[in-house]
């Protein structure tokens, strides 16, 4: 009983002791192997294979890369969101901003050019990992026949093969997230092509020469308010020339510039101008020798003339051609100088005039004094316009100068146009003959005629244009 016993507590007792192999391979590569001994068979604690370790390790490495690479691949797709974003947006904006856009189009399709190597590589050390997984785990099937030759005994590996599994279905996952990454990386590229295919679809726009705005015509209106002056040597003497407000509204084309060196365009359009002339006696007197009555007889006329006011307004359909140098630009302030002329047809003509005077005579050689004889003409109280149709120019010709500013608004199309304008009329405005009485003065005409009148007007210029590219 005692010798039973002994054999059953040495039988226990070996089997409860936890063994160690030691040893290297012929590349220098140390394993471990811990395993308890049994009766049938001996059981594996663990296997630690160096080669096993840096394959884990060389494992952990690639999945940081993975999340790294994963984490620029979203980066980049945000980016590319934002540049349709901004794409759809640049409709009609500035150069600037277009080529701004391409070049971080070109910037995000070499990096994802270079992730894609970066995948390429990635998925060529995964294959060489579970080639040399798979070479290992031969290698550790060898050392559990090697271990079970030694013992006598069948070996049965359970820890080492659950690392093995986890390992293998890391790797599994791995691809997986490999294949996700190559597909979101392919979106990425249609993405970035779609949008490089719409920036080339849409036109160019043409580069300014020695900082020039890009070639564009336009369309614009223009509203012009300013003093208008009577220019009439015939009235300097008694007349007192009133300034009226002008007032002319056009709209008009204006050509892209004609030369790539020289901002030069020419612009033409119709438009509205309208314009007062008018002037005022308070009171005159005047005496006229060898007056002529009804009658042929000679006398010397007293004429007394009071309160005169004279207005004729005009109205005509001006056709405004210029030669402009400098155009409208939608991302800065540019200056510009027009010179031209406009050819104006009346369109309307109203003419007031009142006043009163009086009228008497002496005829020395007879020593009269004559006043109040209704058949003579003599009296006072008369009316000095009856029914009086000035004889207005149907067609006047202006020469035109003007310089101001192209103002854009931010984003859009639309400019604000400021700037001075002087308009001089090359013709007159019509004509009327004075009558031959040796006075300033003549009763029943438009006296704003006599001497053919022309105007001039400075004037504040005020418009809107739309650059039609």
């Amino acid at each position: 009983m005692i010798l039973v016993m002994t054999a059953l507590v040495t039988t226990a007792w070996s089997q409860s002791k936890l063994s160690t192999i030691r040893g290297k391979t012929k590349d220098g590569k140390t394993i471990k192997v811990e395993y308890y001994q049994g009766n049938v068979e001996d059981y594996i604690e663990s296997v630690k294979y160096q080669v096993v370790d840096e394959l884990q390790s060389q494992v952990k490495d690639l999945q940081g890369r993975v999340k790294t690479l994963q984490g620029k691949v979203d980066d980049a797709n945000k980016e590319i969101a934002n540049l349709k974003k901004q794409q759809s947006n640049t409709t009609g904006s500035n150069d600037a901003e277009l080529k701004r856009l391409r070049d971080n189009v070109a910037e995000k399709s070499a990096e994802i050019a270079n992730l894609n190597k970066q995948i390429g590589d990635l998925q060529a050390d995964i294959m060489e990992l579970n080639r040399q997984l798979d070479a290992k785990k031969t290698s550790i099937d060898s050392l559990r026949s090697k271990i079970a030759e030694g013992t006598n005994k069948p070996i049965a590996v359970n820890t080492n093969d659950a690392d093995m599994r986890r390992l293998r279905d890391s790797i599994v996952s791995k691809d997986a997230t490999i294949k996700k990454l190559n597909a979101s990386l392919a979106k990425c590229e249609m993405q970035v092509n779609k949008l490089e295919k719409s920036l080339r679809e849409k036109p160019e726009p043409q580069a300014g020469v020695m900082g020039m705005p890009a070639k564009a015509p336009a369309i614009g209106l223009a509203v012009n308010l300013g003093p208008a002056f009577l220019r009439n040597s015939s009235m300097d003497d008694i007349w007192a020339k009133d300034v009226n407000l002008g007032k002319s509204f056009a709209v008009y084309f204006e050509t892209a510039r004609l030369a790539d060196n020289f901002p030069l365009s020419i612009q033409a359009g119709l438009g509205i101008g309208s314009y007062k002339m008018s002037g005022r006696v308070n009171s005159y007197d005047a005496i006229v020798h060898g007056f002529e009555d009804v009658d042929g007889d000679t006398c010397t006329a007293h004429y007394a003339i009071t309160d005169i006011k004279e207005s004729l307004s005009l109205t005509y359909l001006n056709i405004p051609i210029n030669f402009c140098i400098g155009q409208p630009a939608k991302d800065r302030v540019t200056g510009y100088f027009k010179l031209g002329f406009t050819p104006s047809i009346k369109i309307g003509a109203t003419f007031a005039g009142e006043g009163k005077y009086a009228l008497n005579a002496d005829y020395y050689q007879w020593g009269l004094h004559l006043d109040d004889i209704n058949h003579l003409g003599y009296g006072s109280g008369f009316d000095c316009y009856t029914d009086v149709q000035p004889e207005v120019n149907s067609f006047v010709l202006w020469g035109d100068v003007a310089f101001g500013l192209y103002v854009p608004f931010k984003g859009s199309s639309v400019l604000l146009n400021a700037g001075v304008k002087l308009d001089m009329m090359l013709m007159s405005a019509g004509k009327a003959e004075a009558l031959d009485n040796g006075l300033s003065f003549s009763t029943n005409t438009c006296n704003l005629l006599i001497g053919g009148p022309k105007l001039f007007c400075p004037s504040v210029e005020l418009g809107l244009v739309y650059s039609l590219k």
